[in-house]
Formats: C-alpha cells, structure tokens, sequence
C-alpha cells in the first residue's frame, strides 16, 4: 500500500503526487475600476465553481476594484493557461448577462501567474485577503503587470 503522503510503497513509486499551487493576477480592462461589490461577488462566485468544475481547488480570491488575485491548488492535467482562459472567460460572461452585474464589464488580455511552494501557501492567501489594506498603504508599489499597457 502506498504512503498516504508521497505516494510511495517499497516498490517504488505507486500513485502520482501532485502540489501544484498557482497565483493569477490580472485586471480590468484599461484598469477601470469595475469590480464593484456586486461584480466582485459574482466573478468569485463564478470563480469558484469554475475551479471545481476543472478539479482545481480555490484557496482564495480577492483584489481591488480593478484586478484580482486567485491563488489555486491544479491538477497536474491542467495547465496555467487554460485555467486562466476559463476563470477569466467564463467570469467575464457571467458579470455581463447576469442579474444585477455589468454588460460592459470585461478583463485585460493578458494575465500574472507564479508557482507558489505549498510552504508559502499561507502567506499569499493572507496577501490575497488583504489587498485592499495593501493597496492603500502601498499605493505606488506596482509591478509591470499592475500597470495598464499605456502606462507601461
């Protein structure tokens, strides 16, 4: 029988292991602010339940009225580019024809995303939960990806 941990019996390797942790970040378009708190809670809605539906599990979800962190354990049959594709499509779709959300609403084309150690898991949900105290009190501490194309 295989270690419940690594996967290992005395013969060797017997069950794929995989801790993929992965941290999105991308914005609105032109960074508008268009995450509202009613927009805000349907694209973590959506969000979510994309992560589930591609075996993927969320870890957290947050930002500021314009981008959004998401930091996510994958499957090792799911690559960054298609989960990003999905959150960000399937995300975009929803706010804009449902109830209450925005039919102008839309993403940037580009995205971040940065493997995460499962040690430092931890530490980025917490930077993901407080980012709208980071942004105030950091607010000319931007990356190049923060930053809208015309401003790059």
């Amino acid at each position: 029988m295989a270690h419940p941990a690594t996967g290992y019996d005395r013969h060797g390797m017997t069950d794929s292991l995989a801790e993929i942790y992965l941290h999105f970040v991308w914005a609105t378009w032109d960074r508008v602010p268009m995450l509202t708190r009613r927009v805000a809670a349907l694209v973590r809605r959506c969000i979510a339940t994309t992560c589930e539906d591609r075996g993927c599990v969320l870890l957290a979800v947050g930002g500021t009225a314009d981008h959004i962190h998401v930091l996510l354990r994958a499957p090792a049959t799911r690559g960054p580019a298609s989960i990003a594709h999905d959150m960000k499509g399937a995300s975009s779709h929803f706010v804009t024809h449902a109830p209450g959300g925005d039919p102008g609403f839309r993403w940037q084309a580009g995205y971040a995303v940065f493997s995460v150690s499962p040690h430092d898991a931890d530490s980025v949900i917490k930077y993901i939960k407080c980012q709208a105290q980071h942004h105030k009190d950091h607010t000319d501490e931007f990356g190049a990806w923060e930053l809208p194309p015309s401003a790059r």
